[in-house]
């Protein structure tokens, strides 16, 4: 009680910012993440659920500001904005990429394995005109080819600033827009629980046993966003600009705070509206023609300046590195260029076309997008950054509210910039100090526990006698005899990497090892290896000494002729593989046949002899050793093998490398052999290769045995639930379905 006798008026409690609640959102998601494991991808479909929401306005939203800014523009206010813009949009294209240059300064030297010829020219640069020219505007619309539809509406803006009777089509336009807006309004009500679903998915599943492998890109690419991102562009527009640093960073909190949660820039563009209007309104600018020229120059800017975008550059020279290649100096000279064009729209289709061009492996876009995960967040703090740039410098130069000077320019970049090379060094030598053990190799590749376990296996030598058929019935084929005696023999030639070889411990390891496995579990039965010379296999097939023979076995004329043969499991492209300065010349078949006196190897097997000697008719062929040794290079200028198989070696021998030679021939295409009388086998090993297939298992024993990968972590990700508590896991340690 007052005085007076009144009651005192409790305080009244301040509402939770949304920034806060997003935060607060954003921590139980970990932590429930953290706690559940992969349980925690129940809560996927809420987070995309909102994404979708958000996503689906981006379209009405950039038509509508586009058009509308445009055909309300005179002819003359639209060259002046593009006078006034376009030495903004180039110069956030050149600091991103040269920030990139700059970040190279982490990636190792490293010797290039495989050499392949750049394919597609034609092809790719069509498919990106296809992207980039719009000839059917709804057809882009349905593929999502952003960058065609801006053109589109830039080209219909242009035109529908010269028509007369527009009012009734620019008042639509401006209510789609505005609806848009609203719409946006609305959904941020929701962030904070889609932020929840999103981090708590992402906490719960992100398969933590790839980062190292791809550690050294997602450091750099975090490092060079943030501080591109945070520093160099708010303290530029600062630099010309009257406003601060500190009132840009605190303008675009908010926006950052959804961007980030969101994972969707487009939700945060109201606000970088709003921040611009708001320096402009301090600036004193009050143009009728504002709101359109900030809606127009935000919706190009959004397409155009997503700067994040332009670190597609920086993962192009990471594959390099990752993959053991090069860039050729010409085509290192074009790519940021043709990053700026290719990378405007979606990441993975310009990877695509980019890998058709540079001849990049084709399992770069799969590493890409294992690093789209964590490496999305960096590139969204950094396109708002850019695309806030653009919002402000263009709408303030467009009235003369700049002031260009030099020396605080000066001042402002180079701190960061030094800060930046170093912080790059230093990400390298970082990730080099926690990676210095040497690289896993195919010696350190072990069969995953969920292959081997279960089975009883055994080995036999080379020479052994087989089994015991005394108490076989007449005619008993290969099937009947498995199921009889509950064993499984597969012969396997162990010096054939990466099919069947012994690893740097003596274990029998390999694709067609690990399908040996599955093929055991299949029938329910033990599993027995046999040592075999693969010239010696038609008689011990026939004689039972094993029952299916897989060591990475390609079809021959001669091998079909008394053999039954599977259905394909693998196909790999003829290579030639040798001293690297040699191979790094033989790109195509007519680099080798120009050769002086190019002379090839390739060891005594008949149809791979005359298939060599069909290619080059004008080289000389050297019958050399199987590959079990290395051959003389010394002697041959290069051998004939596989892809699959010659990877391998060069992996091993540092001056060995593999080219990829165009036109070398029709590829390998491996399959299992059994006995002519074994056909039950055949179509029961046929089934399976197609269920396997169908379950991802053979794209994963791929990636990891044929492609050289290395292993992929199949177990359930680390939870409290599972891993200290104990809940949802059965005897045998393994999770709970």
């Amino acid at each position: 009680m007052t005085e007076s006798g009144a009651v005192a008026e409790k305080p009244k409690r301040e509402p939770i910012s949304m920034p806060m609640k997003v935060l607060i959102g954003g921590i139980l998601g970990v932590l429930t993440g953290v706690f559940f494991g992969e349980h925690a991808a129940v809560l996927e479909p809420i987070g995309s659920a909102y994404v979708l929401l958000v996503q689906a306005v981006v379209y009405p939203y950039i038509i509508a500001s586009l058009l509308h800014g445009l055909g309300a523009m005179s002819p003359t206010t639209a060259g002046r904005l593009f006078r006034r813009g376009w030495l903004t949009y180039v110069a956030i294209w050149a600091i991103t990429l040269g920030t990139v240059v700059v970040l190279t300064l982490g990636l190792p030297a490293t010797d290039q394995l495989v050499y392949r010829p750049a394919h597609g020219e034609i092809q790719t640069i069509e498919s990106l005109l296809e992207v980039l020219l719009p000839s059917d505007p709804f057809a882009a619309l349905s593929q999502n080819h952003m960058p065609a539809v801006v053109i589109f509406c830039l080209i219909f803006g242009a035109a529908l600033q010269r028509i007369d009777q527009k009012d009734s089509l620019l008042d639509m336009l401006e209510t789609v827009r505005k609806t848009s807006l609203q719409f946006w309004l609305w959904t941020a009500k929701l962030v904070p629980y889609a932020t929840f679903a999103l981090f708590a998915t992402s906490a719960g599943t992100l398969p933590l046993s790839s980062l190292p492998k791809i550690g050294l890109y997602l450091g750099l690419l975090a490092f060079g966003c943030l501080i591109l991102g945070v520093w160099i562009l708010p303290a530029v527009i600062a630099a010309l600009a009257p406003t601060s640093y500190r009132e840009i960073v605190k303008g675009l909190k908010e926006a950052l705070t959804i961007a980030i949660a969101t994972t969707v820039v487009a939700a945060a563009l109201p606000y970088i509206i709003e921040m611009t209007r708001n320096i402009a309104d301090r600036c004193g600018i009050k143009d009728e023609d504002r709101a359109d020229v900030v809606a127009t120059n935000i919706s190009i800017a959004y397409v155009i300046c997503y700067a994040g975008s332009l670190f597609l550059y920086l993962f192009v020279l990471f594959a390099a590195y990752y993959f053991n290649t090069s860039i050729d100096p010409m085509n290192g000279i074009v790519l940021p260029f043709v990053i700026l064009l290719s990378s405007v729209g979606s990441s993975v289709a310009a990877l695509s076309f980019i890998d058709g061009w540079l001849a990049l492996p084709p399992e770069t876009i799969q590493v890409y997008v294992e690093t789209s995960t964590l490496g999305q967040y960096p590139k969204i703090v950094l396109s708002l950054f850019a695309i806030a740039f653009v919002s402000v410098l263009v709408t303030l130069n467009y009235y003369g509210r700049l002031k260009l000077r030099p020396f605080k320019l000066l001042a402002t970049v180079t701190v960061p910039v030094v800060v930046l090379a170093v912080g790059a060094w230093g990400v390298g030598k970082l990730d080099r100090m926690l990676n210095e053990t040497h690289p896993l190799s195919y010696a350190d590749y072990t069969l995953p526990s969920t292959i081997t376990r279960h089975i009883k296996v055994s080995y036999e030598g080379m020479g052994s006698p087989p089994p015991d058929a005394s108490n076989a019935p007449d005619g008993e084929t290969a099937f009947e005899r498995i199921q009889r005696t509950g064993v499984l023999r597969v012969g396997a030639f162990d010096s054939s990497i990466p099919f069947v070889y012994r690893n740097g411990v003596g274990d029998l390891v390999g694709y067609d090892v690990a399908f040996a496995y599955e093929l055991a579990h299949a029938l329910d039965v033990d599993l027995v290896f046999v040592d075999f010379l693969p010239h010696n296999m038609h008689e011990e097939l026939k004689e039972g000494r094993y029952d299916i023979a897989a060591s990475g076995l390609y079809v021959t004329e001669e091998r079909l002729r008394g053999l039954v043969a599977s259905d394909a499991y693998a196909q790999s492209v003829p290579v030639l593989f040798g001293d690297a300065t040699t191979v790094s010349q033989f790109l195509t078949r007519q680099d080798v046949l120009n050769f002086p006196n190019a002379n090839i190897g390739v060891y005594q097997e008949e149809s791979l002899l005359r298939r060599l000697k069909h290619r080059l008719p004008d080289v000389t062929i050297t019958v050399v050793q199987p590959y079990t040794t290395l051959p003389d290079f010394t002697q041959i200028d290069a051998a004939v093998w596989s892809l699959h198989e010659a990877r391998p070696i060069a992996e091993e021998n540092k001056d060995i490398a593999v080219a990829v030679t165009e036109n070398l021939g029709e590829p390998f295409v491996y399959v299992y052999y059994v006995a002519p009388e074994s056909r039950r086998l055949r179509i029961f090993v046929d089934d399976l290769i197609r269920d396997l297939k169908d379950i991802g298992w053979h794209d994963e024993q791929t990636r990891f045995w044929l492609q050289g990968l290395g292993p992929q972590n199949t177990e359930a990700r680390w939870s409290i639930m599972q891993n200290v508590l104990g809940w949802g896991v059965d005897d045998n340690g393994d999770a709970g379905g």
